[in-house]
């Protein structure tokens, strides 16, 4: 089963709706007017204090800082970096002669609206917006499901895209099946810091859950590991800026998987302040810039392929073209 061009899309959409399926647009007009800030370095100097990161920055009279609370908010945003590295954790100290920078901080960043992409008796295809969790009492809030509905597969909260859910206990149970038997195909979009020197390549290696922090789940790679192997297959799509567009295709579904494969290979997520070391661009966007683009499956009960494809997201659309201009929207109509 491969992926359709337009004219066999068009002709899988009239498949779905003859099975009683609908294919929706989404409404330009509940779209947020959220913009992406063109990050530059707002701030770079030698401390000349020693003291814990939010108190140096709160010292920094530029910085127009008026509490601790605001400096925590640069360092949770992944917005300040000391020696090169980025800062974690907030009681992290600092010495005099310690070299600080300090970015942006994004507040324009709003909540887009969950919107329903496909939709018959058994299932729906949603475009998740980052933000929201994949658990039931999150999606009840968006107010685009009916319930009962049931949990298939998951997507990071601040992951975009596509997200197959369930109308009832037979369809969840087929549907995990075939996302068990790997007969689902998925197709991301990231933007990764960093110019890749391979074009395209596979990376196959376990994710293991490491640690918590912070109530989040760290996860990593383990060669050593044969329970949760992991391959994920990625092609450069454009290259500019110190910043690398991919087309990402995982194979398999592990927590956090695509963040910590290609944070593995040295080019994090931009945005991915909980698997990034440090960043070479100066971009610095509120969320990791994942959007879960395309999936195609076969329906489970009328076996035809269904292929969606979600709309980017406003403030990953509007970031790609800050930095790669028209040649971003050329290259995706090309794929």
């Amino acid at each position: 089963m491969s992926y359709p061009t337009d004219d066999e899309t068009r002709i899988v959409c009239n498949m779905g709706e003859e099975a009683g399926g609908k294919f929706s647009q989404p409404d330009p007009s509940l779209s947020s007017k959220s913009t992406t800030k063109n990050a530059s370095i707002y701030e770079r100097w030698m401390s000349e204090v020693d003291g814990t990161v939010p108190e140096v920055l709160l010292q920094r009279s530029s910085l127009n800082l008026t509490s601790l609370k605001q400096a925590r908010k640069i360092i949770e945003k992944g917005c300040c970096s000391l020696n090169g590295t980025l800062v974690r954790i907030a009681s992290q100290r600092v010495l005099k002669g310690d070299s600080l920078e300090v970015y942006p901080l994004d507040e324009t960043w709003q909540q887009e609206p969950c919107t329903i992409l496909y939709e018959d008796e058994h299932l729906y295809v949603i475009n998740k917006p980052a933000g929201i969790a994949v658990d039931e009492e999150s999606l009840i809030a968006t107010q685009a499901l009916q319930v009962p509905f049931f949990l298939v597969h998951r997507l990071d909260k601040w992951t975009s895209g596509t997200l197959i859910v369930a109308k009832n206990e037979q369809a969840q149970f087929k549907l995990e099946n075939l996302f068990r038997q790997r007969s689902v195909k998925k197709q991301y979009l990231a933007l990764v810091d960093g110019i890749m020197e391979k074009k395209q390549g596979e990376i196959d290696v376990s994710v293991v859950v490491k640690r918590r922090r912070q109530g989040e789940l760290i996860c990593g790679i383990d060669a050593s590991d044969e329970k949760n192997k992991a391959l994920t297959r990625y092609k450069v799509i454009l290259s500019m800026k110190k910043v690398s567009l991919l087309l990402v295709k995982p194979k398999t579904g592990r927590t956090h998987q695509v963040r910590v494969h290609l944070s593995s290979l040295g080019h994090p997520l931009l945005g991915d302040t909980q698997y990034a070391v440090s960043f070479r661009s100066m971009y610095r966007p509120y969320r990791q810039m994942l959007h879960a683009w395309k999936i195609l499956f076969s329906h489970p009960f009328s076996q035809k392929n269904i292929f969606i494809k979600a709309p980017l997201p406003q403030d990953f659309d509007k970031l790609a073209t800050s930095i790669f201009g028209e040649a971003f929207q050329e290259r995706l109509c090309e794929l």
